[in-house]
């Protein structure tokens, strides 16, 4: 759970990003964004728009770069800007606009909204695992104890996973 407006997740992004590359194929890892209100729901918003487009592989990390290494979009910036931005990745600023708010992407944000109340992810950056293990950084582990964490919990899924499938019949 993230937020293009957290500057905590900014400085997770490259961690997440490098570590998302080490995992194994049967681990998912979905980038959820977290919907407040302003300028949080806004770049939700985007996020859902971006993927519609197949432009947020390309955009994501450059979002979290414009605003907080370049200074060029705020923290609250307006729903033309986020617009504005995403045309540097070849989106038309109307489509964008009408996509940002189109039924299809107000039933993401809403969906989105509903996971972080029901599992509590009330903070960015926050990683939920299975559904049911929620993680964040502490003061004294950080981004680094917040990955271990992760990883040890999703050992610990794979091979209650592995526990459940029944066994090859001896031939």
């Amino acid at each position: 759970v993230f937020s293009y407006s957290c500057s905590h997740y900014a400085h997770f992004q490259p961690t997440v990003s490098a570590w998302k590359k080490k995992l194994p194929a049967d681990v998912n890892f979905i980038y959820l964004p977290s919907v407040g209100q302003g300028s949080w729901e806004r770049f939700a918003r985007g996020f859902y728009a971006a993927e519609s487009l197949k432009i947020l592989t390309r955009s994501h990390e450059a979002l979290f770069i414009s605003i907080f290494e370049q200074n060029k979009l705020t923290p609250n910036a307006s729903m033309d800007e986020i617009a504005d931005f995403y045309v540097g990745f070849g989106a038309n600023k109307k489509t964008f606009l009408d996509l940002m708010m189109s039924k299809a992407v107000s039933e993401k944000t809403a969906k989105s909204m509903q996971f972080t109340i029901r599992t509590g992810a009330n903070s960015t950056p926050t990683v939920v695992v299975a559904g049911k293990y929620r993680v964040s950084a502490t003061r004294d582990r950080g981004f680094e104890g917040m990955i271990k964490t992760i990883d040890f919990l999703v050992a610990k899924e794979r091979a209650a996973l592995r526990m459940k499938k029944p066994a090859a019949k001896a031939a």
